[in-house]
C-alpha cells in the first residue's frame, strides 16, 4: 500500500475532515497517517521530519498551515508532494490574530486550544524568510497546488507558480471540504504518485560537477543533530557526513543561486549512465542506430535507454529491438496525452530526448517538462528551408529548386515552433552545378552521422560534467 503523509492546518489537528475523509476514500489503497502537529513551526519540522526518516511516505499531502511546513521539506523527504492552500505568510495572517483560539477538531493529546504570541509570529516570520532555501528544479513538476476559487486567505498562487509547474482549483474555500477531497484531491493523488513512485534510490549533483549518492538522513544520537550520509560516485567512492540543513539548501555563487546539491534522477557512474536519452523517430532510423552505436563505443556517462515512434511499422524499431533498446510506439493522440508520455520517460529515467527524422510536433507540456533537454536535427541551414512541411526529400528537392550554392545541417533546441529553436551548430557542404536532390541528400546524411552524436555529447553529457 502506499504511504500518504497528511499534514494539516493550524485550526485543526490530525482528525481533521480533510484527514478522515482521505482515509476513508483512500482505504484500499493507502496508509494515511495524520499526526497532531506543534503549533510551532520549528517543532513541527522536526515532528514532521522524525516522521518521514522511521515511515518513508509515498507522498506528502498538505492544508494551509500543514502546506507552508510541507513545501520546504519535500527535498528533505525525497517523494511528490500536493499542497492545499499553501500559507507562505503565516507571520502577516497571525499578526492580527494574537490571542487564544480553539482547535476545530479533536487532539490526541487532550489540548483544546493554543495561544498566538509575538513571539510565536516572529518564529513564524523568521522561517518565512528561509522557506525557499531548499528548493530544487527537480521538484518543479512533483508538487503540486490547489486553490480554492472563493479562497480569501492563501493569496499565494502568483508564487506557487512560479517555482512549480501545476496549479488546480477548485470550487471551494481556503478550506477542503469533504466533496473536494473526493472529487479534487483524491485523484490527484492517485496521478502523483502513479507519475512519481518513490525511488529506491536518490542522486545528487554537486554544484562543482560530481555525483553522489544519499546514504540516509537523520538524528545524530549524541547531539541530536539533523545529518546526511553520502556516497561519492567517483575516486575512492568514500562517504561523507554533513549537516542536513548544509547539504539540501540553495547556496550563491558569483551571483547566481542554486542548489549546492541538486537532486537527479540518475547515476552518474559505477557502470549506471546518469543521462539517460529517448531518440524520437518517425521512419528509417539510420540517424538512431549510429546515435545508438555512437554511444556504446565511447566510454561516457549516456546511453540511449528509449526509441519512441509514431508508426508501428517504423524501421526504426526494427534498429531499435536488434540493438536490444527498449522501444515504444504513441499515436498522435498518446503522444498529446501527458498522462500517457510522461509515466514511460520516468519509467525509463529519462533526461533528455533527441529528434532523429521524427514527424510530428512536440507537444508543449513535454517541452516545459525538458526545458532546454530536446533537440532536433534539420537537414538544411535555418532559418532557411524550415517550418512545417520541410522534411526528408522535400527539404532537398526545395534547396536544388532554388539554386542554392551550399547546404548542411542545423542542430538546435525544440521550441513550440517548427524549427525556430535556438541553433547549437550548423555544418555545411558545397553543392556542384548539376546536383540532384537525390545526390544533395546523401551528402547531409554524412554530415548527419559525424556531426550529431558528438553534438549531442558535447550538449548533454559535457556540459552535465562541467
Amino acid at each position: 500500500m502506499k504511504k500518504i503523509l497528511f499534514l494539516h492546518g493550524l485550526n485543526w489537528s490530525g482528525s481533521c475532515p480533510i484527514a478522515r475523509a482521505l482515509q476513508t476514500e483512500l482505504a484500499d489503497i493507502a496508509e494515511v497517517v495524520s499526526p497532531d502537529l506543534p503549533v510551532d513551526p520549528e517543532e513541527a519540522i522536526a515532528t514532521i521530519l522524525d516522521i518521514c526518516d522511521r515511515w518513508q511516505p509515498d507522498l506528502l499531502v498538505g492544508s494551509s498551515y500543514g502546506a507552508f511546513l510541507g513545501q520546504q521539506i519535500v527535498k528533505i523527504a525525497g517523494c511528490p508532494a500536493l499542497l492545499c492552500s499553501p500559507m507562505f505568510r503565516m507571520a502577516d495572517f497571525l499578526e492580527s490574530r494574537l490571542g487564544v483560539h480553539d482547535f476545530k477538531s479533536p487532539r490526541a493529546d487532550g489540548v483544546t486550544c493554543y495561544c498566538v504570541t509575538a513571539e510565536l509570529v516572529a518564529k513564524f516570520r523568521e522561517m518565512e524568510k528561509h522557506q525557499f532555501d531548499c528548493y530544487d528544479k527537480f521538484y518543479f513538476d512533483r508538487v503540486w497546488g490547489f486553490y480554492g476559487s472563493r479562497d480569501t486567505i492563501a493569496d499565494t498562487r502568483d508564487k506557487f507558480s512560479s517555482l512549480y509547474s501545476t496549479v488546480i482549483e477548485y470550487d471551494g474555500e481556503h478550506t477542503m471540504s469533504p466533496d473536494n477531497v473526493k472529487t479534487v484531491l483524491v485523484p490527484a493523488v492517485l496521478k502523483i504518485t502513479e507519475t512519481f513512485p518513490r525511488r529506491e534510490a536518490r542522486y545528487f549533483r554537486h554544484f562543482k560537477g560530481n555525483y553522489y549518492r544519499l546514504v540516509c538522513h537523520g538524528r545524530d544520537s549524541e547531539t541530536l543533530d539533523r545529518l546526511v550520509t553520502y556516497r561519492a560516485l567517483y575516486g575512492g567512492y568514500g562517504f561523507w557526513v554533513r549537516p542536513e540543513r548544509m547539504f539540501f539548501e540553495r547556496i550563491t555563487r558569483d551571483g547566481k543561486e542554486f542548489p549546492r546539491f541538486a537532486e537527479s534522477q540518475h547515476l552518474a557512474s559505477a557502470g549506471v549512465p546518469s543521462q539517460k536519452f529517448a531518440i524520437f523517430a518517425s521512419g528509417n532510423g539510420s540517424n538512431a542506430e549510429n546515435i545508438i552505436r555512437f554511444f556504446r563505443d565511447h566510454e561516457c556517462d549516456a546511453e540511449v535507454a528509449l526509441v519512441v515512434s509514431n508508426r508501428r511499422s517504423a524501421k526504426v524499431l526494427e534498429r531499435a529491438a536488434e540493438l536490444n533498446v527498449p522501444s515504444a510506439v504513441m499515436t498522435r493522440d498518446e503522444l498529446n496525452d501527458p498522462d500517457k508520455v510522461l509515466p514511460v520517460m520516468e519509467r525509463y529515467g529519462i533526461t533528455a530526448i533527441v529528434l532523429a527524422g521524427f514527424l510530428l510536433p512536440v507537444p508543449e507540456f513535454l517541452i516545459r517538462r525538458y526545458p532546454d533537454r530536446i533537440i532536433n536535427i534539420h537537414p538544411a541551414l535555418l532559418p532557411r528551408f524550415g517550418g512545417k512541411g520541410m522534411y526528408g526529400m522535400h527539404v532537398h528537392e526545395a534547396v536544388v529548386a532554388a539554386g542554392e550554392k551550399e547546404t548542411g545541417i542545423t542542430i538546435h533546441y525544440v521550441n513550440e515552433r517548427y524549427d525556430e529553436g535556438k541553433i547549437i551548430c550548423q555544418a555545411k557542404i558545397h553543392i556542384a552545378p548539376g546536383c540532384t536532390p537525390e545526390e544533395v541528400a546523401e551528402m547531409v546524411h554524412m554530415l548527419e552521422y559525424r556531426h550529431y552524436p558528438r553534438v549531442i555529447m558535447e550538449t548533454f553529457v559535457h556540459a552535465a560534467a562541467e
